[in-house]
């Protein structure tokens, strides 16, 4: 991805990193995340699609920390862009046992 790289939504063109900045501190925020890995953002039929790999605290309930993450995802793009987010499909990669 380069700063050029554009997102085409319909009639609507984002700077893909944009979408990604949204994308890492509304993830960051959610309970029990520590640390957003990968993120990727893909146009989906006037929407977009998002895929994150995040490390996430020891002891953290993981199917609960993936569906904070795809609701505020989801709510901060549309709330900032307008566009809506169909799917965010959250992977838990790692743990840190410095967090719980």
């Amino acid at each position: 991805m380069s700063e050029n790289d554009e997102i085409v939504v319909g009639d609507m063109k984002i700077a893909e990193n944009v979408v990604v900045k949204i994308v890492r501190e509304s993830a960051t925020s959610a309970t029990g995340v520590s640390q957003v890995r990968e993120i990727e953002v893909l146009p989906k039929e006037g929407a977009l699609a998002v895929n994150l790999t995040l490390s996430v605290g020891y002891k953290t309930i993981y199917p609960d920390v993936a569906a904070e993450v795809q609701k505020v995802v989801k709510t901060d793009i549309n709330r900032m862009t307008g566009v809506k987010v169909d799917d965010v499909n959250v992977t838990v990669e790692r743990l840190d046992f410095s967090k719980e």
